[in-house]
């Protein structure tokens, strides 16, 4: 029992070791992994990077342009002169790309993300979904008996 326990604890994927690489959602769509740096975990990167995200969606409007400027063999990100994420050599390692072309890969997912997460989270989206929904409902309801007869 005891060698079970520690074999657990030591060997177990997943339960002694945090994880490396975390993968950066919006709105439920996943975007992109992102790496752990040092003493900051691939969790605590990702939670900061959605907040950031998630502010820009409360305080700013679309056309959401994520810019990229090179600094040192970093490429930082921003949007509308508010910073968003750095792309390390260790992310574009783990990519197994340089870091401009996964500086830029990330930037277009961030742009459609934010614009598409915006469009999703407006009052004509919902109307629209609301609206598409009805009709869908009572076209069931109309066909229903017809398709019941057909077969």
């Amino acid at each position: 029992m005891l060698i079970l326990l520690l074999w657990l604890l030591l060997c177990a994927p997943g339960l002694s070791q945090s994880s490396t690489e975390e993968v950066i959602t919006l709105n439920q769509s996943k975007l992109f992994p992102i790496q752990s740096l040092g003493e900051i975990s691939a969790a605590d990167r990702k939670q900061i990077l959605e907040d950031r995200l998630n502010k820009i969606l409360t305080n700013l409007q679309p056309p959401f342009q994520v810019e990229s400027r090179r600094e040192g063999e970093s490429c930082v990100l921003s949007c509308q002169s508010q910073y968003l994420v750095t792309v390390t050599p260790v992310d574009a390692l783990a990519a197994r790309v340089n870091v401009d072309l996964l500086a830029e890969q990330w930037s277009n997912k961030l742009e459609k993300a934010l614009y598409r997460a915006y469009l999703e989270n407006s009052d004509e989206y919902y109307k629209y979904a609301l609206w598409n929904s009805g009709w869908a409902i009572l076209l069931g309801v109309v066909l229903h008996p017809l398709i019941r007869r057909l077969c």
